[in-house]
């Protein structure tokens, strides 16, 4: 603390019944309120401009917390109206990306929530695509000059659990490590040659309820998985 502040008063006649007050009590002293060389008792009333001239000590910042998840974590790279990236992308599949997006900022708001470093989640599936097809559509657009491709510990379409269980038009695909999973998701990602020019694979890092997890780990536990 500086031992100076600055109060603002609806009315000229507010700040002079605080003047008075503070006259009043006995543990004011001179200059005690008021500017320098000014008894407390006199009204000093500063407009805006002559306020905001005053000289002012910095107050040291606090540092600067670290981010809640790392970067390569929150999103892959904006496809943005305009840019190379976004040459060929239909509008349904910008309109898309935009609506992922903001759900997946609502979704983090809950602390329950996290992003999984090695989890990602494909939209914009084509309905006909199922869980082998995928896999083996994976695992040849991720071979890397004819070296074998990263192993994919998980990979699952999802579908409705009712009528027919047709493809919801996205799946959930896991790698052994974070670096993979990165890998995979920046060369999935708008991709036009893994489905077709005007239907592009929307890829990020899944969300996990930490709530589910814990449960999901106490089945196990109990063999119940």
């Amino acid at each position: 603390p500086t031992g100076s502040a600055f109060a603002q008063f609806e009315t000229p006649e507010g700040a002079q019944k605080c003047l008075e007050a503070a006259q009043e009590g006995p543990e004011v002293s001179e200059g005690a309120l008021g500017t320098p060389g000014t008894p407390p008792g006199a009204p000093c009333f500063l407009p805006q401009p002559s306020a905001q001239a005053l000289p002012c000590p910095l107050t040291p910042q606090a540092p600067l917390s670290p981010p809640k998840y790392p970067l390569s974590l929150l999103s892959p790279p904006a496809i943005r109206p305009g840019s190379r990236a976004a040459e060929g992308v239909s509008d349904s599949d910008m309109a898309k990306r935009a609506r992922f997006e903001e759900l997946k900022r609502r979704r983090l708001q809950d602390p329950n929530v996290g992003v999984s470093r090695t989890r990602l989640c494909l939209h914009n599936l084509p309905k006909a695509l199922d869980t082998p097809r995928l896999r083996a559509l994976l695992r040849g657009a991720l071979r890397h000059n004819g070296g074998a491709p990263p192993r994919i510990k998980e990979c699952r379409v999802m579908r409705e659990l009712r009528g027919q269980g047709q493809s919801l038009g996205f799946a959930f695909v896991e790698f052994e490590g974070h670096e993979e999973a990165l890998g995979a998701l920046r060369r999935l990602n708008n991709n036009p040659e893994l489905f077709r020019p005007h239907k592009r694979p929307i890829v990020e890092f899944a969300l996990e309820d930490r709530r589910k997890l814990r449960l999901r780990e106490q089945r196990i536990q109990r063999g119940l998985v």
